[in-house]
C-alpha cells in the first residue's frame, strides 16, 4: 500500500515509519466508543491522530486545520491507520513463527 501523501506549504508530507505508540492508539481508538462525544471533540480526535500518524515535529493541527477540508478528515485517517495496520502485517509475515522458526533450524 502507498502511503499517505498531504500537501503542506507546497511539500508533498507522508508519514514517518510507524512506532508501537501510533499501532496502540489506533487500536484504542478503533476500539473507543464514539458514541458521547460530540461532533467537535470527534473530529479533534481525528485530527489528533492523522497528526500522530504523520508524525512531523513541523506539522501542529492548526497547521491540519488550516489544509484539510472537512469531508477530507476521516478519509484521511482511515487511508494513514490503513496504511500503518499494512506496514505492520508485512513485516510481520517477514519474521517466522515459532513452529516455522523451528521448522528451519
Amino acid at each position: 500500500m502507498e502511503k499517505p501523501v498531504l500537501l503542506f506549504k507546497g511539500k508533498k508530507i507522508t508519514p514517518v515509519p510507524p512506532k508501537m505508540l501510533a499501532w496502540r492508539k489506533v487500536v484504542a481508538f478503533e476500539d473507543m466508543d464514539k458514541a458521547e462525544l460530540s461532533m467537535n471533540e470527534l473530529m479533534q480526535q481525528y485530527m489528533e491522530m492523522i497528526l500522530l500518524l504523520f508524525g512531523h515535529e513541523e506539522l501542529t493541527l492548526d497547521d491540519l486545520a488550516s489544509v484539510l477540508d472537512v469531508a477530507d478528515v476521516i478519509p484521511l485517517y482511515r487511508t494513514c491507520a490503513d496504511w500503518l495496520l499494512s506496514e505492520a502485517f508485512a513485516k510481520l509475515q517477514k519474521v517466522p513463527n515459532g513452529p516455522a522458526a523451528e521448522a528451519q533450524r
